[in-house]
């Protein structure tokens, strides 16, 4: 028996294997099919080699891909890299997967440094990249990126060539190949020499105060042989050399005239240079000259006037300082060596003002302010801070740092005047510390916030004035640029996890900013027009406020003969709306900006606030379809609201469509009807053949509503010539709506006006109206305005079965009763309709419209994938077939073993 048990555990061993086997395998036809799945960035983008530089003595990017690139040194010249990958946008493009780790081999010939840091996408961080072992690794953490159509990334890194520069056989060139980018770049190098330069200023000295004069000293010091070592000296404005002053020694205390070759290249009062013919290992050469500063820049308020009136004291924020620069090079290492000098202070500064920060995801600046040492005899100290136009002080954002301890609490604020802050320095500790203490350095930090932007970029100057004893005694000012993230930005999505629909996502302000300045005005008006190929869902928009706010005047309308959703916004305000929208053309139609483009602006605004997106691939068919596309049907929605409002969508309508045929002198006869339902959607919806004319009849209006008593007839056109333009039915002219061959659904829109009496009949009358309608009817439907009072609830995603409610069975021919294929969009902004069966949930274009459409909208690959149920199944089978081979088996050993023992009896 113990022998009998191990064989049954063996066996459903087996089948348990197999079985999981299987799943594994059927799993993986289920999953989403991508063009690679992590390993190498090459088989998803396109690399491009954007920049490949070095750097000049002056701190210059110098190309290495130009005709007459620099020469490179081994082991010392950093190599920058900028290279660009982008990914196609097309039906058949690259999928990025989510936190999946690409890698990019660098060329072998750079040694490039370790460092990591973020992939940004605008103002949003998409991923990261990483650097190790000659390798970048890149990793995408952000959805909307890895689905957005535009995509590409870039990061510049940096390396140096190696080489064992005691070596004789080190080439002269290298070629340095990024891979699949062609051709090499060849990179001309040469062997750093151990002979270089110093320089230096050893002094200054005082030759007469009141001119003032000073006396510089510089000195050159040679490391090796060298020749040809050219010194250069520069000087700033109000800073000028005496030419007649030069002098040249070769001891530091200048007592030995320096008796070598020296050629004189430039020299006048704003600077020299010369030439000395050679320098041995260790020698130094010293220069000797003395310069003036301008009487001009004695004092703060002629500093300024001297200076110019850019900043607080001129261009470079000119505060009490003078610059010098020195530098030196040779024939042996061709670089300059370079020493600044801020070494002549013209006045007593005591202030100084800096830019801190900029955060571009919320416009805050932040400033710190120093305060230096001050006299025993300055008392009652407070700054008066000018704060840059168009913005405002962040509350709580202060922090004083005086002697390395938080004094926050000593330093009071007043804001009470518009543009300004006065900080209270007069703390006792404070002002003790800032007398007493040598080198002295009290900080102020704090924040501002841009209120308005017009421009994308700007520059704002925040400025303040030291005050003591009411008297002002000393201004610094900073400034810097601010480039602002989009006011509107819109991002579409279409793709096998969104279609039949495309999901659209609008950010609004994310900066809250003042955008439309015009006195009076704190609300903005949106409109968003949609292309002719993409129907708007009307009850898919949600409106978000990214303070998480309630909503509270906020609205939107839509008009379906112009197509343009009107939304209704508070300025000063960031937004986050989404919504979708059906794509109505036939799968294979192809999309790209001509026909999809769907654009959002804020109207009569100077300079225009708008932006656009568009997809640029085939239409498709969702990859969760119930069954096989069929290119010879199509979808009638029939959007039942109150007139006046599209977005008041109405539950009870009962429509009935019936198929026509088309006799002698077009007189149609009535074939089996289809009846539907609307449920809370407000949409019925009908899948219909082409080449075949239907009737469209409101069969029950919703209760306290007028009935629509007229008949409407529709057509799918494969050829529109095979279809008549009228009919007659009941001895009744009708016109037919054509809808031309490449839609492939069609959103007809129904009014209802509320009842105007007690009683009034909710049900059409049985005689057609004596004037035959007009269809599309004459009247357009007015905008309507939907009020939102809370933060609508993003409808969760769910798969329509096919439609049921009040369903009259067709004739096994009649195409109007095969159920539409089922929706598997996963987009936030799907809708549900648990109380419903409704196929196409959708609103969008107007029954207004005339027949003759344009084409648009989507993207993404086509193709089904076998369901989890399909799976189920077949391991279901699988394993009750080993289960049924294993007992098989079983029956015939034991009666191959029956009759063994029988035998041997």
């Amino acid at each position: 028996m113990r022998h009998t048990l191990k064989q049954h555990l063996k066996r459903l061993a087996v089948i348990l294997a197999a079985s999981m086997f299987m799943v594994n395998i059927l799993s993986s036809v289920d999953q989403n099919t991508v063009l690679a799945d992590g390993e190498n960035l090459t088989d998803i983008a396109t690399i491009n080699l954007l920049e490949f530089y070095t750097k000049d003595e002056n701190n210059q990017h110098v190309s290495l891909l130009g005709n007459n690139p620099p020469l490179v040194a081994y082991n010392a010249d950093q190599l920058f890299a900028c290279i660009e990958w982008t990914f196609p946008d097309d039906p058949n493009r690259a999928t990025i997967v989510l936190n999946n780790r690409y890698a990019y081999s660098l060329p072998t010939a750079i040694s490039f440094t370790d460092f990591s840091g973020p992939l940004e996408d605008g103002d949003n961080t998409v991923g990261q990249y990483e650097i190790t072992n000659n390798t970048l690794y890149i990793t995408y953490t952000d959805q909307a990126f890895c689905d957005k159509n535009g995509r590409e990334s870039r990061v510049t890194f940096s390396g140096i060539i190696e080489g064992d520069t005691s070596s004789s056989n080190l080439a002269t060139e290298i070629e340095v190949a990024f891979p699949e980018i062609n051709p090499p770049v060849t990179v001309h190098m040469f062997i750093p020499p151990d002979n270089h330069l110093d320089v230096n200023k050893d002094n200054r000295s005082v030759v007469n105060e009141t001119e003032p004069r000073y006396r510089y000293t510089a000195r050159v010091t040679s490391h090796g042989a060298n020749t040809n070592v050219v010194v250069n000296d520069l000087t700033t404005m109000g800073h000028y050399i005496d030419p007649t002053t030069i002098e040249f020694f070769s001891d530091a205390e200048c007592n030995t005239p320096y008796t070598g070759t020296v050629t004189e290249n430039s020299l006048d009062s704003g600077g020299f240079t010369y030439t000395f013919a050679s320098m041995s290992d260790g020698e130094n050469i010293y220069i000797r000259y003395e310069v003036t500063i301008d009487s001009n820049l004695s004092n703060a308020t002629s500093a300024a006037a001297f200076v110019g009136t850019s900043g607080a004291y001129g261009p470079g924020g000119y505060h009490g300082n003078v610059t010098n620069t020195i530098r030196a090079k040779c024939d042996e290492y061709p670089r300059y060596h370079t020493i600044d000098y801020n070494d002549i202070g013209t006045y007593r500064v005591y202030m100084n003002k800096y830019h801190e920060s900029t955060d571009a995801n919320t416009g805050i600046i932040s400033w710190t302010i120093y305060i230096y040492s001050i006299p025993d005899s300055f008392n009652d100290g407070y700054i008066v801070d000018t704060l840059p136009a168009n913005t405002e002080y962040v509350p709580g954002s202060l922090y004083v740092n005086c002697y390395g301890d938080d004094y926050t609490s000593a330093v009071p604020i007043d804001t009470s005047v518009e543009g300004q802050i006065t900080f209270d320095i007069n703390d006792a500790y404070i002002m003790n510390y800032l007398k007493t203490v040598n080198g002295a350095n009290l900080q102020i930090t704090y924040s501002t916030r841009i209120t308005q932007q017009v421009n994308g970029t700007d520059i704002y100057t925040n400025s303040a004035e030291l005050y003591f004893g009411g008297n002002r005694v000393d201004a610094a000012a900073a400034d810097t640029s601010f480039t602002m993230p989009p006011i509107l930005n819109k991002v579409g999505k279409y793709d096998d996890s969104t279609a039949p629909y495309a999901t659209y996502t609008v950010t609004v302000n994310p900066l809250e900013l003042n955008v439309d300045t015009a006195t009076g005005h704190n609300t903005l008006t949106l409109t968003d027009i949609f292309p002719e190929t993409c129907d708007l869902q009307v009850n898919s928009v949600a409106i978000t406020r990214n303070d998480t706010n309630a909503l509270t005047t906020e609205t939107y309308s839509y008009d379906e003969s112009s197509r343009t959703l009107t939304i209704e916004l508070l300025d000063n305000t960031a937004y986050t709306i989404r919504y979708r929208a059906l794509v109505n053309r036939r799968v294979g139609t192809p999309l790209d900006a001509s026909n999809s483009t769907n654009e959002i602006s804020i109207p009569n605004m100077s300079p225009a606030i708008s932006d656009s997106t568009y997809f640029q691939c085939l239409v498709m068919t969702s990859a969760g379809a119930a069954s096989a596309y069929d290119p010879d049907i199509a979808t009638l929605n029939v959007i039942k609201h109150e007139t006046g409002d599209t977005s008041a969508l109405l539950a009870g309508a009962q429509f009935s469509l019936t198929p026509m045929t088309v006799g002698t002198a077009n007189r149609v006869t009535a074939g089996t009807a289809v009846t539907k339902t609307t449920g809370t959607s407000g949409t019925v919806s009908f899948v219909v053949a082409r080449e075949t004319v239907y009737m469209l009849a409101e069969t029950r209006a919703p209760s306290g509503y007028e009935a629509d008593e007229d008949l409407y007839f529709y057509a799918f056109a494969n050829d529109p010539s095979t279809l008549p333009s009228t009919v007659i039915y009941n001895g009744r002219a009708y016109n037919v709506t054509i809808i031309e061959s490449d839609r492939a659904s069609r959103d007809i829109y129904f009014a209802n006006d509320v009842a105007t009496a007690a009683g009034a009949s909710t049900t059409p009358s049985a005689t057609p109206p004596a004037t035959p309608p007009e269809d599309p009817p004459a009247t357009t439907p007015a905008a309507t305005v939907q009020s939102v009072t809370t933060t609508p609830t993003e409808p969760a995603s769910t798969t329509p079965a096919a439609t049921t409610s009040s369903e009259t069975t067709a004739a096994p021919e009649q195409v109007a009763t095969v159920a539409a294929p089922a929706n598997t969009n996963t987009d936030p902004t799907a809708s549900t309709a648990s109380d419903e069966a409704d196929p196409n949930d959708v609103n969008g274009a107007g029954r207004n419209r005339a027949s003759g459409e344009a084409s648009t909208t989507a993207l993404a690959s086509t193709g089904q994938r076998i369901s989890f149920s399909n799976i189920f199944g077949t391991i279901i089978v699988f394993a009750s077939f080993q289960i049924l081979t294993y007992l098989r088996y079983d029956r015939r050993r034991a009666k191959l073993t029956q009759e063994e023992e029988s035998e041997q009896r």
